[in-house]
């Protein structure tokens, strides 16, 4: 005769087996309507200081904010110029959050990709991993924080939520990005 699970294993084990979320699902549609609106607030920061966004061509948007007794928020625009080499811009808004400051330009610098980024950027962007679309992350994980990119290449385009814990090319994309060190 087998014994019944106990009801958290088997909901843990039923967990587990559920596939990846859908775009279709309420909870991932509200988690990829917030990458977008993160993405286009990165493209408000760069039309109030008339900073590029670097459209005509690939490019990788990657956008977070934080807010607390000021707001800052960050746009970063990873882009191929004419000569195929990638440039990496990022400017930083500070505005007002418990205290009334008033917003303005924090900081705004554009440099080339070091040649190892570079190189690791152009593998990453050929994964078609990146374009499949990805899991919806768990509300425990996003508590944490998170930004929105959006990566246009001649590979393909995409929308990703991406995370304190996110594993995989587009996280890797998101890490070279953000400037984080391996």
């Amino acid at each position: 005769m087998r014994t019944p699970l106990p009801a958290p294993l088997l909901l843990a084990v039923a967990a587990c087996a559920i596939p990846a979320v859908t775009s279709a699902d309420p909870l991932s549609q509200r988690i990829m309507a917030a990458a977008v609106g993160a993405v286009d607030s990165g493209f408000a920061l760069r039309d109030r200081y008339a900073l590029p966004k670097y459209a005509d061509g690939p490019a990788i948007y990657l956008d977070w904010s934080s807010k607390h007794h000021v707001s800052l928020e960050t746009s970063v625009i990873l882009w191929s110029d004419a000569s195929g080499h990638w440039q990496r811009d990022e400017a930083t808004e500070v505005g007002p959050g418990l205290l009334p400051v008033e917003p303005k330009l924090q900081s705004h610098t554009v440099e080339p990709l070091p040649e190892g980024k570079e190189r690791e950027l152009k593998r990453l962007i050929q994964d078609r991993r990146v374009y499949r679309g990805q899991p919806t992350p768990s509300l425990t994980a996003l508590s944490r924080g998170f930004a929105g990119m959006e990566i246009r290449s001649r590979y393909g385009q995409a929308t990703v939520v991406t995370y304190e814990g996110h594993t995989g090319p587009a996280a890797e994309i998101a890490k070279i990005a953000a400037g984080i060190p391996n």
